[in-house]
C-alpha cells in the first residue's frame, strides 16, 4: 500500500482507539505512525531493503507490546503502525512473518497499484476526512493552534519517502507514472489532496504565530 492508505487508516485506526480509552488523539503522531515502518527506505543506503525487517511481525508485535506497557498513552498510535502490516499491506501485497528467522509471508494480494487498492487508499482517505468533519478533528486542523506546526513532520516525511522511493516497485510508480493509469491517478490525487491538508494546517499556524508576534511587538511612542 502507498503512503497515502497508510496515513489515513493510520488516523482511522488511533481514532477508534481514542473512542475507547477516552483520550485525546495527536493528529500528526496518528499520521505518522500510519507510515512509521516505510522508514527502512531512509536506510536503503545502508543495505536495508524495504518491506523486510520492519515489516516483520516476529520482530514489530515485540516492541508493539513493549510500547504499550512502557509509554503511557501509546496504544493509539502502536495500533496506527500495526495497522500498516496487518491491514494495509495484508491487503494488497504481503507481509513477513517471522524474519530474520525464516521467509514466511502472509497476504491477499490484490495488487499494488491496482483497482482495488485505489479503492481501498482513495476511500480510506474519504473516510478520514468524513470522520475529521464529524468529529471536529478536521477544525483542530486548521485553528492555528502551535501544535499543528508539528504537521511539517507527516508532510515531509511523505515527500521525502515518496522521492527516496522512486527506484522500488512499490512506489515508484506514483513518482515516476502517477497519473498515466487510473489506480495510480487516484493515488496520486489522493496523496496530494491529503498533503494539501497537512500544508494549509501548517501555514495557518504559523500565520497565527506571526500575527501574534506581531501585535506584541511594543509600538513606538510619537517624539
Amino acid at each position: 500500500m502507498y503512503l497515502l492508505g497508510h496515513m489515513a487508516m493510520g488516523y482511522l485506526f488511533a481514532y477508534a482507539v481514542t473512542l475507547k480509552t477516552h483520550r485525546s488523539l495527536s493528529l500528526w503522531l496518528a499520521l505518522l505512525a500510519g507510515i512509521l515502518p516505510d522508514f527502512d527506505i531512509f536506510f536503503s543506503g545502508l543495505g536495508l531493503v524495504h518491506h523486510t525487517y520492519t515489516h516483520s511481525l516476529i520482530l514489530v508485535i515485540p516492541v508493539a507490546v513493549a510500547c504499550i506497557l512502557l509509554v503511557r498513552g501509546s496504544l493509539p498510535y502502536v495500533v496506527g503502525v500495526l495497522q500498516h502490516l496487518l491491514v494495509g499491506d495484508f491487503l494488497v501485497n504481503s507481509i513477513p512473518v517471522l524474519l530474520p528467522f525464516g521467509t514466511l509471508t502472509i497476504g491477499l494480494g490484490l495488487g499494488m497499484p491496482s483497482a482495488a487498492d485505489a479503492l481501498i487508499e482513495f476511500g480510506s482517505l474519504v473516510m478520514m476526512v468524513l470522520v475529521m468533519t464529524q468529529n471536529g478533528d478536521l477544525g483542530r486542523l486548521m485553528n492555528g493552534e502551535r501544535v499543528n506546526i508539528l504537521m511539517l513532520i507527516p508532510l515531509l516525511s511523505m515527500f521525502s519517502l515518496t522521492w527516496l522511493a522512486a527506484g522500488t516497485p512499490e512506489l515508484g510508480g506514483l513518482v515516476t507514472y502517477g497519473l498515466s493509469r487510473l489506480a495510480l491517478a487516484a493515488i496520486t490525487i489522493g496523496q496530494g489532496l491529503l498533503a494539501v491538508i497537512m500544508a494549509c494546517s501548517v501555514v495557518v499556524s504559523l500565520r497565527r504565530r506571526a500575527t501574534m508576534a506581531s501585535r506584541a511587538r511594543p509600538t513606538m511612542a510619537p517624539a
